[in-house]
């Protein structure tokens, strides 16, 4: 693409003008550099012997020497960087000298300059050309982190599968993940570019956080290629032993996952979970019944609360839960049963997800996590890194994952940050999906039947599902009533304080 021809800019009476036209005498009509924006503005004329004439006056906006200051200098900038060879720092110390600070400091960051003089060079980088072939080849500083020791794991094919497995991680990241006892993993298909399908990231405890370790760039997602990354993993970090294993409802990387590991305990991301049997409700047009006061308000609540329920007694509690629907049912409201019954529930000789890999009450008893957000959370900041970065080049290029990755400095603001950031995105998740009412059911259920004892979500249970639910009592105001409660004990122990002190 070719470059676009620097045009000049004046600054005439607090308005930024442009030159549009150079005739043969000379002279140059200019126009206002708002005519192409929304303020369209119509100010015209002439520039001859340095000297500027407007035909037309400005209209639509009025006169900031602030903003054509920077404007100038910013021009200034991309042509000295054309027609010179000097370094980013001289070129900023000039435009200062010539434009003055604060017209340089309002054009733009140091770094945000510096990447617009790179590109007016179009100054390129061999490694990450290599990248961003058909057939990406990661060499060079794509191969290191930022202490210049090894980064680049693995790159290799995968004999039964015909797929490509890049691998990146760093010494550090290694040895947390050959300490951590759960791995979490989840793929995300946003960042990754032909031939590569998917990034799949793996995470580690470390404290009571869990952080990204391991990045793997696959250009195949078949249970070979999960098997051939674990594999590959395992030499790295011999003593790596996981007993606890979350990821989200793909079954080939949880069965690679499972093979690499015999023994492992493997369960499924709670919100993965709602969000299937959501959409399944969306499909079948039945997702506007499960709004406050519609018909499957209360069925919808309490199945998603299934998960915390008593492993053992998952289909009596469903079939308590159908009692709920509507009669006579519709026939969506019986697809929908069949689907749960079939995949989720039983009876049947096999299910694909059985209810031990979903059921969260062993998991929240063992203070484990229960989602896969904080993997989520990395991919969408992963994302808005590479996509949101104006000096783009590539989504295979090692250096952004470096910029979310573990080095030798401390963890502390990292893991409490993706801490976090975990809990906003089950709040805000899963009000999205299943409404604002539902997350007060379920949090308040969580808490009661934890530390007030009210449920008893392992054990023995006589009841049902239903009347455990229905004890603590949990309707749309219990919220307000308990912040107002709060406030008036707050309010009463201050003033509790203040006699006393003046006593």
């Amino acid at each position: 693409m070719p470059k676009r021809n620097l045009r000049p800019l004046y600054s005439h009476d607090g308005f930024t003008i442009r030159t549009n036209k150079v005739l043969a005498d000379g002279a140059e009509l200019v126009h206002c550099t708002e005519r192409q924006t929304k303020i369209g503005c119509t100010a015209s004329g002439r520039r001859e012997n340095g000297v500027i004439t407007l035909v037309k006056p400005h209209s639509g906006h009025v006169k900031d020497d602030g903003i054509a200051k920077p404007k100038i200098a910013k021009v200034d900038v991309k042509d000295r960087a054309a027609s010179t060879k000097l370094s980013p720092r001289d070129i900023l110390h000039e435009a200062k000298m010539k434009h003055g600070v604060g017209a340089v400091v309002m054009a733009g960051t140091a770094s945000s300059i510096q990447r617009m003089i790179s590109r007016t060079r179009d100054e390129r980088c061999v490694d990450t050309d290599a990248a961003d072939a058909a057939n990406p080849k990661f060499q060079g500083k794509l191969t290191l982190d930022d202490d210049q020791e090894k980064f680049l794991l693995f790159d290799e094919v995968v004999a039964l599968s015909g797929g490509r497995n890049v691998c990146f991680g760093n010494k550090l990241a290694l040895e947390v993940l050959e300490k951590s006892k759960i791995l979490l993993t989840d793929g995300t298909f946003a960042v990754a570019r032909d031939p590569f399908q998917q990034l799949w990231s793996i995470h580690a405890q470390f404290g009571d956080s869990s952080i990204p370790v391991i990045h793997v760039l696959m250009s195949s997602r078949s249970i070979a290629d999960y098997a051939h990354a674990l594999e590959k993993i395992k030499v790295l970090v011999p003593n790596w032993a996981p007993t606890d294993y979350l990821g989200d409802l793909e079954i080939g990387q949880a069965k690679a996952v499972c093979d690499a590991f015999p023994g492992i305990k493997k369960s499924f991301c709670l919100f993965h979970l709602l969000q299937s049997w959501y959409r399944r409700l969306k499909k079948l047009k039945l997702d506007g019944l499960t709004q406050y006061g519609a018909s499957l308000y209360k069925f919808w609540t309490l199945l998603c609360c299934l998960p915390y329920g008593d492993v053992t007694r998952v289909e009596q509690d469903f079939d308590e839960l159908i009692c709920l629907l509507p009669q006579p049912p519709t026939q969506e409201m019986k697809e929908f049963e069949e689907y749960i019954r079939k995949f989720y529930i039983g009876p049947r000789r096999s299910l694909k997800f059985p209810p031990l890999s979903w059921n969260v009450s062993d998991r929240t008893l063992r203070n484990l996590p229960r989602t896969t957000n904080a993997v989520e959370a990395m991919h969408r900041n992963l994302e808005r890194c590479i996509r949101g970065h104006r000096s783009y080049v590539s989504s295979n290029n090692p250096l952004q994952l470096k910029r979310l990755f573990i080095t030798n400095k401390p963890f502390e603001r990292y893991y409490q940050q993706q801490s976090k950031q975990e809990d906003d995105d089950w709040r805000d998740q899963l009000r999205v999906s299943t409404g604002r009412e539902n997350e007060i059911h379920i949090k308040s259920w969580y808490e009661n039947s934890i530390k007030n004892a009210h449920l008893n979500i392992v054990g023995d249970c006589t009841e049902s599902i239903y009347f455990r639910l229905e004890q603590p009592d949990v309707d749309q105001k219990a919220p307000r009533l308990l912040r107002k409660q709060k406030m008036k004990a707050t309010k009463s122990g201050r003033e509790g304080n203040m006699k006393d002190e003046e006593l």
